[in-house]
């Protein structure tokens, strides 16, 4: 975890940083282009039929768009694919033979399919309203693939136990996100805050790491 000093630093970012440097070809591009995808979901959805009416369970009063992620989720998997692509010794080959692929990029690789699993669950979630159990069975499945690959915890040393304190963090944190999209925008401004901080105060983050 950062440490005090790294948390509390006063020393502002160089502009010549590998982390500003990231931020300003990649980050903010994608902030940019997802804002945009939104926007245009946002614009289409009452033609579509993708639209949220109010019920008791829910906090807005009007009808809501539905299918936000299909606006953001494509822009975020297919730079992390890039960035993976980017990272391999064989380019787009090496994707087909996850043998080569260095630890690291693995856990990316599996990251980015659990990302995709979730995101098609939400979508069919919107269209259909998939019951709990179903949707439980699409992120036991996300969650698996990942601790296989080797993005699990290991903090006890006990592999059993920290595949069940894998599970019980990713289904759990997936569960406790999904609980705040009963209000329009909070799950995202949540989400956002947190993953910015997390990405500036993080130890290395001025290294590129």
């Amino acid at each position: 975890f950062p440490s005090h000093d790294t948390l509390f630093s006063t020393t502002a970012p160089s502009l010549n940083s590998p982390s500003t440097h990231l931020f300003l070809t990649t980050g903010l591009p994608a902030a940019i282009a997802s804002l945009l995808g939104v926007a245009f979901i946002r614009s289409i959805a009452p033609n579509m039929g993708w639209l949220s009416q109010p019920r008791e369970d829910r906090w807005h009063r009007r009808p809501t768009a539905l299918m936000g992620g299909a606006g953001f989720v494509p822009v975020i998997l297919g730079l992390g694919l890039w960035q993976l692509v980017q990272s391999l010794p064989r380019g787009w080959l090496s994707l087909f033979r996850p043998v080569d692929l260095w630890r690291p990029d693995l856990i990316l690789a599996s990251v980015l399919l659990g990302a995709g699993v979730l995101f098609v669950a939400g979508w069919l979630d919107d269209r259909i309203e998939l019951r709990p159990r179903t949707k439980l069975l699409f992120q036991l499945g996300a969650a698996s693939q990942l601790i296989y690959f080797g993005g699990g915890m290991t903090v006890t040393g006990w592999p059993l136990l920290d595949a069940a304190l894998s599970y019980a963090w990713l289904v759990g944190i997936t569960n406790a996100v999904n609980l705040l999209d009963n209000m329009d925008g909070l799950c995202g401004g949540f989400v956002a805050v947190v993953f910015t901080t997390l990405a500036v105060c993080w130890p290395g983050s001025e290294k590129g790491a």
